[in-house]
């Protein structure tokens, strides 16, 4: 319960340094913040995998899959906004990408802890 509750908060968290990172004036220490996010996704990740592959390994793989492409549009999303060449579009793009996972994550679960 623990590792699910980690994971979903630090989505929560990647959002809102997503959404700060790629609109306000402090990039760096928004860009850090949703790199320091990532590790513990990803660590909580690892750890409620093995529950997951169970019940759904098709929707995880997805998922991994959308996860990869989404943190590497975020990045470039951020190397684009410090050389100030950053489109509306990719800003949405990794936003859009970003909402996709949290909403592949809660379908894993079945909306758990949540509903």
């Amino acid at each position: 319960m623990f590792w699910l509750w980690l994971h979903l908060i630090c989505g929560v968290i990647l959002v809102v340094a997503a959404l700060l990172g790629l609109w306000s004036r402090n990039l760096q220490l928004w860009s850090m913040l949703a790199r320091m996010d990532y590790l513990f996704l990803l660590l909580s990740g690892v750890m409620l995998i093995v529950h997951a592959w169970q019940a759904h390994p098709v929707l995880l793989i997805v998922k991994l899959v959308f996860v990869i492409i989404a943190i590497g549009i975020l990045e470039m999303a951020f190397a684009k906004r410090r050389r100030n060449e950053l489109s509306n579009s990719t800003r949405w793009l990794a936003v859009l990408l970003i909402v996709i996972v949290l909403g592949l994550g809660l379908w894993l679960t079945q909306g758990f802890p949540l509903f």
